[in-house]
């Protein structure tokens, strides 16, 4: 990860709850006559996330200063745990976008903090698993309990591909 500010563990993880848009990774042309042409123009792995995160007071004073004085008003890049994928929390470089946030009270003392943020970092399935997934089964499980010729390929052929 470039950046060495990270959001910081004395406040909570982000709720389960927030929302993950993928960004069109595909440039379009129209032509006269014909279907219209798309190409990848590139492997954009960026996601765009609004996280929401609920505090007590003293954690949303904490979250306040430290959104202000480290991150210099939104401005700077952090990492934080995301619950993006099937691993759990894992840790992401993220971008705050606008350098704002919005709280909103919900109880007495308790708050709800979202930001909207750009995910920079992925842990995508790489095309390979992705291709032995689709050749070896349609579920998990059938792929977990493929027979030898797969088990020959994933332990033998692709670490002796890679250079392992």
């Amino acid at each position: 990860m470039a950046t060495e500010l990270f959001y910081p563990t004395q406040l909570p993880q982000p709720s389960a709850k927030f929302s993950v848009k993928k960004n069109q990774g595909v440039l379009s042309t129209k032509f006269a006559s014909g279907r219209l042409r798309q190409r990848n123009a590139y492997d954009d792995l960026r996601r765009m996330a609004k996280i929401t995160i609920e505090m007590d007071q003293r954690q949303f004073d904490l979250f306040q200063g430290w959104w202000s004085y480290w991150l210099a008003n939104g401005a700077s890049n952090f990492n934080m745990n995301l619950f993006l994928d099937a691993d759990g929390y894992l840790p992401y470089e993220i971008t705050p976008l606008d350098g704002k946030y919005t709280s909103q009270s919900y109880s007495v003392t308790y708050w709800r903090v979202s930001f909207n943020a750009l995910v920079l970092n992925q842990n995508y399935m790489s095309g390979e698993v992705v291709e032995l997934f689709l050749y070896w089964g349609d579920t998990f499980g059938e792929m977990l309990t493929a027979d030898d010729p797969l088990d020959e390929f994933v332990n033998i052929t692709l670490p002796a591909y890679i250079g392992e």
